[in-house]
Parts: structure tokens; sequence; C-alpha cells
């Protein structure tokens, strides 16, 4: 697989230069390394003012170079309130951008692409350098451009993944004689191919039995993607509380793949609460944040006749309309909140399809959903249930 990781069509072929354009004996400055790159500087809730309303927090930049929101908030002991909010901006003269992708599966032939940035007063003789652990590159290491002052250039690098497993480290640097940058970033490995579990179960009852299990590892397998895990447990019903955490996670895709995260966190928050079962710390924190994202990414997704297909601009599905609908109502019922007008444009929706859907399966879910979110118009639906099983009945 080839990936084009860029804002733009096609990369500039990099100046070529003869000898008596690039200065080889310019004496380049080192460049200070960046590799600490966070979304979120400081939170700093206990910050009390002198008698004249000042006060002075300490910030420590992370490596971004970026414009940076500071909002602050105040209350004084008679309940007075106010905010206010600044920017600050961390930059540099000289500096190299990396865009790279949220990970690099084995076998992939990607271009990692590096922007230089010059701010500088001149014109620039910039030598370029890249390197990637734990990935083969293709090509050259080195590269050297002139870059005017103000302006910018994209320089392409190919890499190769041959790793299942790790992180790639890719670093580039971009040198001159006034000023220099150099930044370091880590993307995750995958191995090609499917994620499989495949489990198996030993129940003992006696300290001295011995038990024998085989697990099936398909044929191909890199084993160095293949781990083990081994859980003991009491009994069979509390093996299933360790696996709970695993179904929950932050919704992403399109209308079906957010469902497919979105309920089983749903699901999750309302088991965890229902057998107060123990939970980690992080999960706890995050399943009500996970449940949120999932509710408000959904309501981006709804069309303006209040159904939802897979994706923002389609048409509306009867199923995906049914399907969504019932997730929110596994949401209300586990004290989520979700807007009524939402609810109530969605229930329409296929309350007003469901009479004329032909499909027998999308049309019994409908007629489901339907009861499980809206006790009005009985008869009506009533009716249609007793359509839906005299057609089964003849066919």
């Amino acid at each position: 697989m080839t990936e084009k990781l860029t804002d733009k069509e096609s990369a500039p072929e990099p100046k070529k230069k003869s000898k008596g354009d690039f200065n080889e004996d310019e004496k380049m400055v080192a460049p200070e390394l960046r590799s600490d790159f966070k979304d979120a500087v400081q939170w700093s809730p206990y910050v009390k003012t002198d008698e004249n309303g000042y006060a002075t927090v300490y910030v420590t930049f992370p490596d971004n170079l970026t414009s940076w929101r500071i909002t602050s908030r105040v209350i004084t002991e008679d309940t007075k309130v106010g905010q206010a909010t600044n920017t600050v901006i961390t930059r540099k003269n000289l500096l190299v951008r990396m865009e790279t992708p949220r990970f690099l599966q084995e076998g992939d032939l990607v271009t990692i692409s590096t922007m230089i940035h010059n701010y500088l007063g001149t014109e620039k003789n910039v030598k370029l350098k890249f390197r990637a652990g734990n990935t083969e590159l293709v090509g050259d290491s080195v590269r050297e451009i002139k870059l005017g002052s103000n302006s910018e250039e994209r320089i392409d690098w190919t890499i190769k993944v041959n790793n299942p497993f790790g992180a790639a480290k890719l670093y580039a640097e971009a040198l001159t004689n006034e000023e220099s940058d150099a930044v370091e970033m880590s993307v995750p490995l995958q191995p090609r191919g499917l994620q499989m579990m495949v489990p198996t179960v030993a129940d003992f009852d006696d300290l001295y039995k011995n038990e024998v299990k085989q697990l099936y590892i398909p044929g191909g397998t890199d084993m160095r993607s293949v781990t083990m895990k081994f859980t003991v447990a009491p009994s069979l019903a509390s093996t299933m509380l360790s696996a709970l955490d695993e179904l929950a996670g932050y919704p992403y895709g399109c209308v079906e793949q957010t469902m497919s995260r979105f309920l089983p966190t749903v699901v999750v928050a309302g088991a965890f609460k229902d057998l107060n079962a123990p939970i980690s710390e992080a999960l706890q924190k995050d399943l009500p944040k996970m449940v949120e994202a999932g509710v408000n990414r959904l309501y981006g997704f709804q069309h303006s006749d209040g159904g939802w297909g897979w994706w923002t601009n389609d048409g509306s599905n009867n199923f995906m309309s049914a399907y969504v609908i019932y997730g929110y109502k596994m949401a209300k019922d586990a004290n989520y909140t979700v807007k009524d007008n939402v609810m109530k444009r969605g229930v329409n929706f296929i309350k007003g399809k469901v009479a004329s859907e032909t499909d027998a399966t999308t049309k019994a879910y409908m007629l489901y959903v339907i009861s499980l979110v809206d006790d009005k118009d009985k008869d009506k639906m009533k009716k249609e249930i007793e359509n839906l099983l005299s057609n089964a009945e003849g066919t």
C-alpha cells in the first residue's frame, strides 16, 4: 500500500544546485530537538491573587509551535465572578514540520512530508536530514535546498514499514548558519491483517488437576505480533467483568462505526453501575466522556428529515435511523442526557417510514424501537405488527 500524506496533490522537486550554489563549508547551527507535543499545557485550579488582584502563574510550554489560548476564571469571597482570555504564540524563525499518520501498518510504503519555513530576514542554505527508526528509509537521508525569506518548501521522504510492532521514531532536522530546528515523533506500528482473539477456558475444581489446552494460530501469522493473556477467576460470571472495559471506547468513523463504539460503551457503563462492579480509575473517568462523545457525534450525522444514513450528506436509511434511536434510548435509560428534539425528530422519521418499509426484518426492528420509545399510536403500530405477521405466515 502506498499513502500520500500531504495537503497538496504533488510535492515540488527540491531545487537542484551546483557546488557553487551551496556552501559545503558553511558552519551550521546545532538544532534544539522538539519532541514534547501536547494539546493542553496546564490546569491551575487554586491560584490566589494578592490584595491588588494580581497573581503569577509559571507555565512551561511544550514543543508545539502554535497559538495557545489562556483562559482565566476568578471568583471572590463575596461570589463576584469574572473571566478573561488571551492568546500567546510559540514560534521559531526557522522551523521544520512533519506530517505523519496516526499509525503505520506492516508492509506500507509511505510518504512522510516535511515542511520547512524560513521567517529569517534573508535567503538561507538549508541542509535537511531525515531518520526513520524501526523502519527503512528509501532514498537519500540528506537534502540541500535554498529557501528564500518568508518562504516555505515541502520535502517528501519515503519509508518502508517492515516491522509489525513497536513504533517508528521519525526524526527531521533543518540546519542553517543562523538558526536550526529538529523534530522527533513516534508513530505506532501495526501488523498487517485482522486482529483475532482465540479464547479457551478450563475449569479446575481440584488443585492437583492437570489439563492441556491447545490454541489454534492461523497459518502465516507473524509470531512477533502474537501475545497471550492468562486470567484466573473464581467463577465464569466474574470473567465477564474483566472483559467489559474492552468494549468501551471513543467513537469514530461513519454512523455505523460510531454506533458500534457508542452502544457497547453505554452497555458497559450500565453494567458496571447495575452490578456495582470494580472499575479502573481511568475508565471510570473516561466513560462519561466516551458516551457524551458518541451522543454528540450522532447529533452531527442527523439529516434534515430527522433520519440517519451512514454519513452527513447521504440519504436517510430506515434501519440505521432505528439503530441510532435505540442507542439513544439505551443512553437515556443509563441516565445520560440526549436532546429531546433530536429524539423526537428521529422517532417521527421511523414512524413515518415504517408503513412503506418492504424488508420484513427492518420493519420488525423499526416497530420494536418505536415500541420502546413511544407508547402513542398503539392501534396503528398493532396493525402494522399484524400485517407483518400475516405476511410472514403467507411466505
